[in-house]
């Protein structure tokens, strides 16, 4: 009969008979539920979400208004804000379509938008996203335009470009490639903020790799389990026709002594 002793991450699991029938079987269903489980974890992680955000903060007085003309992006995203805005409206420039703010004192608005990704498009859409914002000239500088109640006062903008991209296996940010500093009555060009990544590390096609890997041991230990099956099939035949043989030859000497 044979036999095999079995360890799983440092456990002993005993002996296990590979000559019965029932045991190769229960290596070759577990081999076919990880490589399926395996086929469908690689698919799925190529599949993300990419969250795209900007984020206008500005910092003023809390009795100043202020009007102020800030890149817009290129496609539409949902508006959250906080603080007094008076008014968002859209104003045609020589750096294209910029969003016309009015509001007072200090204001936060930020935009967002959610889109499908697939994991060839990281890491270039995730770094740069996909969408595209006005107000820059050709050495790719912002532009913000400002009209105030009263110009001797600072005024600061920022302007925070996101990227946050996502699946079932993990996630990553990444920031930056926007605008900040104080800005004077009329046109200024706040110092560009660097795009500072963490590059997405997708486990998913890792952790395929690692329940194919398991999927041929248990298939290797089902073939050998098969094999050892059908050893013991012919070694039970052997068995069987040397005792028929050995009974034959027996009962012909009984014929002959009577």
């Amino acid at each position: 009969m044979s036999r095999k002793a079995l360890s799983f991450g440092g456990v002993h699991c005993g002996f296990v008979d590979l000559g019965k029938e029932r045991t190769w079987k229960a290596f070759l269903i577990v081999t076919l539920i990880l490589s399926a489980s395996a086929l469908f974890v690689f698919i799925d992680s190529q599949f993300l979400v990419l969250k795209d955000g900007y984020r206008v903060e500005v910092n003023a007085p809390a009795n100043l208004n202020w009007t102020l003309w800030v890149p817009r992006p290129s496609v539409q995203m949902s508006a959250e804000s906080i603080g007094i805005i008076y008014s968002i409206s859209v104003v045609d420039t020589q750096f294209g379509q910029m969003d016309n703010i009015s509001g007072k004192g200090d204001v936060t608005y930020e935009r967002t938008i959610e889109q499908p990704i697939t994991a060839s498009g990281i890491p270039v859409n995730y770094v740069l996203g996909d969408v595209t914002y006005s107000g820059q000239d050709v050495p790719r500088n912002f532009h913000v335009y400002r009209e105030s109640a009263d110009p001797s006062v600072i005024v600061s903008v920022e302007g925070f470009i996101w990227h946050y991209a996502w699946s079932r296996y993990g996630d990553a940010d990444c920031g930056g490639g926007g605008y900040e500093g104080a800005v004077e009555e009329g046109w200024s060009e706040p110092p560009r903020l660097f795009v500072d990544c963490g590059f997405p590390m997708n486990p998913g096609p890792c952790l395929s790799i690692f329940l194919f890997i398991l999927a041929l041991g248990f298939g290797v230990t089902a073939m050998a389990a098969k094999r050892a099956k059908v050893s013991k099939s012919d070694v039970l035949h052997r068995q069987k026709d040397q005792e028929d043989a050995e009974l034959a030859s027996s009962s012909g000497k009984d014929r002959g002594i009577q």
